[in-house]
């Protein structure tokens, strides 16, 4: 039972440093971290996210910096402006979660983050094309 309880706490410090670092290196790639929207550059404690694609896949990966208590709101829009996904989260330590957008259809969606006092988006498109292949026997 002891090693059990070991196994299972070395398994979650293993993930803690994991995630720890994936936020850190996706929080550097500044090429597509958001900009906040307005006309004033964003203050130092101010809402800092980060939103990239997972290779090869329609996988995104949302990471959000705590630098407060303050509420985040995080919400998906279609072309129509309506919010196919919503979700309220408490900011006092990391956000870090992985949306699957495998199985919207095509269209024009847009990804905010807000926290009240500034709004963050990032609009995207899902396009399906077909590539044609040539296999020699």
């Amino acid at each position: 039972m002891k090693t059990q309880v070991t196994n299972n706490r070395l398994r979650f410090a293993i993930r803690k440093a994991v995630l720890t670092l994936v936020a850190a290196v996706a929080v550097a790639a500044t090429q597509v971290t958001f900009g906040a929207t307005g006309p004033e550059p964003a203050a130092a404690g101010s809402l800092q996210s980060t939103v990239f694609q997972l290779p090869n896949s329609l996988k995104f990966k949302t990471i959000i910096a705590a630098n407060n208590n303050n509420k985040v709101f995080i919400t998906i829009l279609n072309a129509k402006n309506e919010a196919i996904y919503s979700e309220v989260t408490k900011n006092n330590s990391s956000y870090i979660r992985t949306f699957d957008f495998s199985t919207l259809a095509d269209g024009e969606y847009t990804f905010q983050i807000s926290n009240g006092k500034e709004t963050q988006s990032k609009t995207f498109k899902i396009e399906t094309t077909t590539a044609r292949v040539v296999n020699l026997n």
